[in-house]
């Protein structure tokens, strides 16, 4: 074989790496953004709220551990009690809900959010077996609310991967302007 031919070949193969590489990552943050678009479409519909959404690729530091996170929603101040947990719950859900929606059903594994639902139910006295059905049934409920309202979910996603950044009031905005939203048609 030529030299030429060989560096060509090494020159594309590169090339072809590169773009592979690319591809998954803006896949990778599309994925974050609709996971926080599933946190804040929840937060806002519970009536608890967000402050902001992001998307942002970090090291964070979790059970001790060093991880990647990708993004985070702030919800406002709310009381976190055995009334609550439940509706808590299904906005700690929605993240991975909506994940997994947009990645084919395949499950994210969304450890920190577990974990943190996980330590909210313990925080108010649940049992482990209760916290075991608490997550299960929220993942059910927050899968429901995700495919009922995936259009702002995916106008979110969208928004967060143009801008890095939203605030809660844009959030809003987008939930109660978007076509075809069934939460809409229903407080009408």
């Amino acid at each position: 074989m030529r030299k030429s031919t060989a560096k060509k070949m090494r020159v594309d193969r590169e090339v072809y790496l590169q773009q592979q590489r690319r591809e998954a990552l803006e896949k990778d943050i599309f994925l974050a953004a609709a996971h926080e678009a599933g946190h804040a479409l929840a937060y806002m519909l519970s009536g608890v709220g967000v402050e902001y959404v992001t998307v942002e690729r970090r090291t964070v530091e979790h059970n001790g551990q060093q991880m990647l996170s990708s993004g985070f929603t702030q919800p406002l101040p709310r009381p976190l009690t055995k009334e609550t947990i439940e509706q808590e719950a299904i906005c700690i859900m929605a993240g991975p809900a909506a994940e997994d929606m947009f990645n084919g059903e395949a499950r994210s594994g969304s450890a920190g959010d577990i974990d943190n639902l996980r330590a909210s139910a313990r925080h108010v006295g649940l049992s482990d077996d209760e916290t075991v059905e608490l997550t299960t049934s929220a993942y059910r409920s927050a899968w429901e609310l995700v495919d009922k309202c995936f259009e702002p979910v995916k106008k979110i996603a969208f928004e967060l991967m143009t801008k890095g950044r939203i605030e809660g009031d844009a959030v809003k905005a987008i939930i109660e302007n978007t076509e075809k939203n069934p939460v809409k048609a229903e407080e009408s």
